[in-house]
């Protein structure tokens, strides 16, 4: 009788030892914390995986307000560019952090997307013209943390999605500059280089370029606008060319650095202008 309750104690402390470690092993896969802050969190909110998740993102933000200012000084120089473009509306931030382990990250992946959404659901350039079609509007670091996260502009800011990231991964991370255009007239185009993101909206990676393009009217007929997939594919094909050659304007003496006056990176045989 006393070897059988003792058996049906082990048993019951093994299924209980087992269910510990596949709560923990599914709170680690779910926030991407530590294992030792997961087993925290477990022990403090009874197994109760929601609670345990919700205490992990509260503490990792308030950790990382702290952590942020020690930082400070520390270099971030990996990262990634995060790109949104619609016809006439678009919006480019630069996010960097300390290490390529980090920039590699499904979480830091994430939060450059939520900035680059947010800067372009929120920050829209000032109203335009009719002689000026485009507008193009350079983001200081500090512009860019002080926007709202939420469509309708109320909750948590960029700055808070910082801090909760820096407070998951104890390392300095910015959202360092970026830039929103919009125009009346034509169309906005795109393109980044290698492009890792899973998310259609935001595209990302170590280069972008963006391009006004005019010629196209959206006031027009559906048969008057006809050329708008050719106008769009050229703009993403010169966008293309302008991170591969790097021009540092469209149009000048120097044809080296002049957009126009380089040989086409799709068709060396003519110019970008020319083409």
């Amino acid at each position: 009788m006393w070897k059988m309750f003792t058996k049906g104690r082990l048993l019951l402390r093994h299924y209980s030892s087992t269910a510990a470690k596949s709560l923990l092993g599914t709170l680690r896969r779910r926030s991407g914390f530590p294992l030792m802050k997961c087993k925290e969190a477990l022990t403090k909110f009874g197994s109760d995986l929601e609670a345990a998740e919700t205490w992990l993102q509260e503490e990792a933000q308030k950790e990382g307000w702290t952590k942020m200012a020690k930082l400070q000084g520390r270099q971030a120089k990996q990262g990634h560019i995060g790109l949104a473009v619609a016809d006439n509306k678009a919006a480019m931030v630069e996010v960097n952090c300390e290490t390529d382990f980090v920039a590699r990250n499904d979480q830091f992946k994430a939060l450059v997307s939520t900035i680059t959404g947010a800067t372009f659901n929120h920050l829209t350039p000032k109203l335009l013209t009719a002689t000026n079609l485009a507008s193009l509007d350079v983001l200081i670091s500090d512009s860019i943390l002080n926007v709202s996260t939420n469509e309708d502009g109320d909750g948590g800011s960029v700055a808070d999605c910082v801090a909760k990231t820096v407070g998951h991964f104890q390392e300095k991370i910015s959202a360092s500059r970026g830039c929103t255009l919009s125009c009346t007239s034509g169309i906005l185009c795109g393109q980044v280089h290698n492009n890792i993101s899973n998310d259609e909206t935001v595209r990302m990676g170590p280069y972008a370029a963006v391009l006004h393009m005019n010629g196209y009217d959206s006031t027009e007929s559906l048969s008057g606008r006809a050329n708008l997939d050719e106008l769009r594919k050229l703009g993403e094909q010169i966008c293309q060319h302008i991170v591969g050659l790097n021009p540092v304007n469209v149009e000048a003496v120097e044809s080296e650095v002049s957009l126009v006056d380089q040989n086409f990176l799709f068709d060396e045989s003519v110019t970008v202008g020319s083409f």
